[in-house]
Parts: C-alpha cells; structure tokens; sequence
C-alpha cells in the first residue's frame, strides 16, 4: 500500500510479512522508499553522538515539518559499531575502511555500502552512519550473519537470537529499503531485505526499545503532519522525534 505520495506520485510502499514459520504471529515491517521523489538526512542523538557542531538538531522541530515523509532509527550506540559518525564536518569516533556505512549526500541520496571500498568522503558527502558489516553483498547474504551473532550482531536481551532488529538496503534502481520487527535473527533479516530487492544492505539497531519507522500524513496541516508507526507495536510512540531523542536517526523530505 500507498504510505507517502510527492506530487500525486507514490513515494513511498509499506507491506507487512510473517517471516518465520517458527515465529508465526509476529509480523516484520517493509518500507519501500524512492529516491527520485525523496531526500533524506541524518540527525545527531541529544546522547549519542551527544552535543557538537553538527549544524542539525536532535529532533524535528516546526519549522522543518513541511514535506516530512518519514523517519527510522538509526544503528548501534557509536562506541560499540565498529565505526564512526560524521555530519557536516563534525566526526565522533572513527569512519572505518571495510564497516558497513549509510552515506548522506548534499543532494539527499543516500548510499549503502563498504567505507573505503564502495563509497568513501567526497565533497558531495554530508553524513556518514558506519554500523557493523554488511549483511546483503551483491545481492548475496553472506554466511557471516550466522556466526558469532551475540559478539558479532549485538547483544540481545536474554541472549536471544531472534528479537526486534532493523536493517536498511539499497536495490539496484536505487530505492532505499527498510524492514524492521520482532523475532527475527540476523539472516532472517538480512533475508527480508534482499526478497524486498536489496543488493546491497546492512544492520541497524536492534531490541525493542530502538526500533522505529513512522511515516507522516499531512492531513490539511501540511506544516504539521500526523506521524504514524508502520508497525503499531513498536515501543517507540509515533510522534517521538517530534521531541528531543537520545539516539541518531533519518528523516526522509519530499523532494
């Protein structure tokens, strides 16, 4: 279904899937997201990165409602994924060669790909968000998203394999694909995204509390659009980013 229009054109698709014929009654969340009709952009966490000059605020305040389309959490606290955080000249921790990493450009494209590798720092560049490796490669979901989960993909509460996750990909013409929800482990998503077309895709966040994908309705206050959750048992409230949030996330404009 229809869940963003720009211009009378849809901008965004959201479907719904039960992914696992174990974990049957929980439901996984796919948003499909295109690029020619949207932008997005990065925004520090009022925590993590915490404060700096990142020329950008830790919410969404009024002024920058107007076009709002969406928005979805971002990856792992900086300090344990494996990579940095950059945006607008502003680094916290390191951007790191061979960590998967989303890149915001000035135009608001965003890639996915390999730090050093596939996308690297060009005068284009505005964000970086580097968490962990990629879990989609080439269209392929490589054996490594079975190893070493706890260590390698997050610790998870009570130690499980399958809780909340989050995931982000790119497919080949372009569209940005998040898929997000509950009982799913590393390949369960990873495979979610690559059956959604995702050629390249990497982990976000993960357990409950950070889980999060809105999108917004302009209703007839377009200055102050209605945001809904994509999946109505996210922890997160909708209208959560209209408020100052701990951690880093995307917003997503119509173009």
């Amino acid at each position: 279904r229809v869940l963003g229009t720009v211009h009378g054109n849809p901008a965004i698709y959201g479907t719904y899937l039960r992914s696992s014929n174990v974990y049957t009654s929980y439901v996984a969340g796919i948003a499909s997201m295109d690029q020619s009709l949207l932008k997005f952009q990065l925004h520090p966490g009022a925590e993590d990165p915490g404060p700096g000059r990142w020329h950008a605020q830790p919410f969404i305040p009024p002024r920058l409602r107007t076009g709002l389309e969406a928005t979805f959490n971002s990856g792992f606290k900086i300090d344990v994924s494996d990579g940095g955080f950059y945006l607008n000249g502003t680094t916290r921790g390191n951007l790191a060669k061979g960590v998967a990493s989303e890149v915001y450009y000035r135009n608001g494209h965003l890639a996915i790909g390999v730090w050093g590798q596939t996308v690297h720092m060009t005068p284009d560049v505005v964000g970086v968000r580097q968490n962990l490796h990629l879990i989609v490669a080439d269209g392929k979901v490589p054996g490594t998203v079975d190893s070493n989960v706890e260590t390698s993909w997050g610790a998870t509460l009570g130690g499980g394999y399958y809780v909340w996750r989050s995931g982000i990909g790119v497919t080949r013409d372009g569209r940005v694909i998040f898929v997000y929800g509950p009982a799913l482990n590393v390949r369960g998503l990873a495979e979610l995204l690559k059956r959604a077309g995702a050629l390249t895709a990497m982990q976000l966040d993960i357990n409950p509390d950070w889980m999060s994908y809105e999108y917004y309705l302009p209703k007839h206050h377009p200055g102050d659009p209605a945001p809904v959750n994509l999946l109505p048992d996210q922890m997160q409230p909708p209208g959560h980013y209209y408020s100052p949030n701990s951690r880093d996330f995307t917003t997503v404009y119509a173009r």
